[in-house]
């Protein structure tokens, strides 16, 4: 492994803003890694990994991705998968049981929860057990090092309006994690909450906020605090007074995380209000009641809010994942082969249909990558290094491109795969939408309405050869 300082740290008001290299864009065998942060018994620390590299951990860290995907080999021998966000509605471990975990093909960033001793053993009992330490190494600025990360109350922060008053609620902010890049993307904000027993932290529904959040459980004070969400329609709900027969819940334990809690459509995409922020239902963490450990034991967890992402497809019945690799496409309906014009690898380049050759042609040929963490993946046609992509917005008759840039919201590259027709033949739809793949009558590839029995929306995927 090379190490090297990918990672760089800097003041910005009361909170820090790390800014990291593009994992996708290292060596393999590059790695960097930060620790910043002491509390609740873990040592926090940001690391970036390059494409399939790998990096060496303590058995019993947990991770939480926030950029690509980790994986590893468990004690069982079972292989463990981890991307920004599980199943929707579900929870999963972060613990490593392993010496080392493997980055996907786009490389990884991650926060690691190493164990330690210096800020104490849960449970908690009071917050004078919970405090925190700057342990920022030397290479970051003297006045990142200097910082002091308080739990502040949460009656106390100007957003509270007067709730919360005396309640065993706190908030320590916060982190922003971007690319180093000419693009400064925003991979998330990261800060973190301690709840008391039987204290709700509130429903609400982001009316106000675009971003996806997941939350990411340290300590679990009682063993039974958690994520509740309605699941009544947002009108029917009384978020100051909520009904339990309104609502569901899910524990989140020590060292898991939970699944996404927003709407989404059915190939995973998250829902959109009118005012453009995330669909989400009215949801809380709701602490767990009194336990044998006396009259306090706090749960500790951390937040993590992403931009709008895709996450995993509710139509899994429907759905045929294909591995990674080289594949050819054929139009059953026309026996046309899909290819970016002319090999050209300029932006906005037609992809048409050609005669299909009996080997298949490198401008015939497509690389398949599953997208991490869903269900869908993107197709890059080997000739011309782009992607198969449409324009924003989608609509019927679209013609698709090769491109190169980023899509948007990573959407409009994004296809899934959908069971069609015989032998194995597919839909390639874009995801959140009914519109598909199709060859016109000039031997253009389009997007269309979907319908049955159209041999023109078919296609048959030969796989020809490993990534």
């Amino acid at each position: 492994m090379q190490a090297a300082n990918l990672i760089t740290a800097q003041k910005l008001n009361e909170e820090v803003l790390f800014m990291i290299q593009s994992p996708s864009s290292l060596d393999h065998d590059t790695v960097d890694e930060v620790e910043f942060l002491d509390v609740s018994s873990r040592k926090l620390a940001l690391v970036v990994v390059g494409p399939n590299g790998m990096f060496n951990i303590e058995k019993g860290a947990g991770v939480k991705v926030i950029f690509g995907q980790l994986s590893w080999t468990d004690s069982h021998g079972h292989q463990q998968t981890r991307t920004q966000a599980t199943v929707p509605f579900g929870t999963v471990s972060t613990v490593v049981t392993a010496n080392s975990v493997h980055a996907g093909d786009l490389g990884a960033a991650f926060l690691l929860l190493k164990k330690s001793s210096t800020s104490g053993s849960p449970p908690y009992s009071n917050m004078d057990q919970l405090k925190t330490h700057n342990i920022f190494p030397k290479r970051v600025p003297e006045q990142v090092r200097k910082m002091k990360f308080d739990w502040v109350k949460v009656e106390d922060r100007p957003w509270a309006n007067g709730r919360f008053k005396g309640v065993e609620f706190y908030n320590l902010v916060g982190f922003h994690v971007r690319l180093a890049d000419d693009t400064q993307t925003n991979i998330c904000h990261i800060q973190m909450w301690t709840a008391g027993v039987g204290v709700s932290a509130g429903f609400h529904n982001h009316t106000d906020a675009i971003f996806c959040e997941i939350h990411a459980c340290i300590v679990n004070g009682t063993g039974k605090g958690g994520m509740s969400w309605a699941t009544v329609p947002d009108a029917d709900f009384d978020p100051a007074h909520p009904d339990k027969h309104k609502f569901d819940s899910v524990v989140v334990s020590d060292l898991h995380e939970h699944g996404p809690l927003w709407r989404t459509g059915g190939d995973g995409l998250p829902l959109f209000r009118k005012n453009a922020t995330v669909d989400y239902p009215w949801h809380a963490w709701l602490a767990g009641p009194r336990t044998e450990y006396g009259t306090q034991s706090f749960d500790v967890w951390i937040a993590f809010e992403f931009p709008p992402f895709v996450a995993r497809s509710v139509r899994t019945d429907e759905l045929f994942p294909r591995a990674r690799g080289i594949y050819t496409l054929k139009n059953t309906g026309t026996g046309k082969a899909p290819t970016v014009k002319d090999g050209d690898s300029t932006d906005g380049t037609p992809i048409v249909g050609v005669a299909a050759h009996a080997a298949g042609r490198k401008d015939e040929q497509w690389n398949l990558v599953p997208a991490a963490g869903t269900d869908a993946c993107t197709l890059t046609n080997l000739a011309s290094g782009s992607s198969a992509t449409s324009n924003w917005p989608p609509f019927d008759g679209q013609r698709l491109v090769g491109s190169r840039t980023s899509a948007v919201l990573g959407i409009t590259s994004n296809w899934a795969l959908v069971k069609a027709g015989e032998h194995d033949s597919v839909k390639i739809g874009l995801i959140g939408t009914n519109l598909v793949w199709s060859m016109n009558s000039d031997n253009f590839v389009v997007l269309d309405e979907e319908r049955r029995g159209d041999a023109r929306q078919l296609w048959a995927l030969e796989k020809v050869a490993e990534d």
